[in-house]
């Protein structure tokens, strides 16, 4: 029974899907972090935003954190279907990075709402 609970299946990620995702998460951190800036020093009526700025930032420090994790110390798998180098990853890993990501939908999707863009300008 101890055996069933510590095995832990193993999923790929495509490199560039992985590199992307970085790139990506690397602006969304740029511009949330600029918004809290602005909330902080410039923007009174912002300010009541700061908590939902913070959690969205959170989100994606934490995405990539969990992500630089798995590529420090890559195990790769060469994807013979799609001619393609992947990342080996836990099951683990991806339930928390679809967990992360499923709230860093939901804080965009609510800073939306209020107006906001995780877009650059």
């Amino acid at each position: 029974m101890a055996d069933e609970e510590t095995k832990d299946n193993l999923y790929t990620l495509p490199q560039s899907y992985v590199q992307e995702l970085l790139a990506d998460i690397e602006r969304h951190i740029n511009i949330v972090l600029s918004l809290i800036d602005d909330a902080l020093t410039n923007d009174e009526e912002m300010k009541c935003y700061i908590s939902l700025l913070i959690e969205y930032a959170n989100h994606n420090f934490n995405i990539k954190k969990v992500l630089e994790k798995e590529i420090r110390d890559p195990h790769m798998f060469f994807n013979e279907q799609t001619g393609k180098e992947e990342y080996v990853i836990t099951q683990t890993s991806l339930l928390t990075l679809q967990a992360l990501v499923l709230g860093k939908h939901s804080c965009r999707t609510e800073l939306n709402s209020f107006g906001f863009s995780m877009l650059l300008n």
